[in-house]
């Protein structure tokens, strides 16, 4: 599944957009519910215009409690971690 979508500032409709995020949902498993995750997080107001996050991660969203893998990113967020 893709998903593509704004993330702004607060919950309103209304609220700014300050970035948009892009990404690869892939079901991994047949028995239990698991995604590998591919998320681009690029910035486009502000003093981080032009800058994202990425990630890429196993995510077991059955599990209460899970990590996700920042991976890198784009201009200051570059071989981050």
């Amino acid at each position: 599944m893709t998903s593509r979508y704004p993330v702004t500032v607060g919950p309103n409709l209304t609220s700014k957009v300050v970035r948009n995020a892009q990404g690869l949902w892939v079901s991994t498993d047949q028995d239990v519910l698991t995604l590998v995750l591919y998320m681009d997080f690029g910035f486009t107001k502000g003093e981080l215009n032009g800058y994202s996050i990425n990630i890429f991660s196993r995510n077991p969203i059955v599990e209460t409690e899970r990590e996700l893998a920042v991976i890198g990113g784009r201009e200051k967020f570059k071989m981050e971690k």
